[in-house]
């Protein structure tokens, strides 16, 4: 139970076995969560082959 107070209280309501809305556009946002996968993936790849290459130029020296 929570006791509110204020001049607003009396607006203040709940509806008991109802579906609460969201604002997010799920299809939005795994978009844009692949969209940043992919994003880490290349920029992970491409640290691997700069190491890779530190490593032959290392080697030929």
């Amino acid at each position: 139970f929570v006791s509110l107070e204020g001049a607003l209280r009396e607006q203040v309501s709940m509806q008991q076995g109802a579906l609460e809305q969201s604002n997010v556009d799920l299809t939005t946002e795994m978009s844009d969560l692949m969209l940043t996968q992919r994003s880490y993936q290349f920029n992970a790849k491409s640290i691997s082959i700069s190491d890779q290459m530190m490593g032959l130029v290392n080697g030929i020296r």
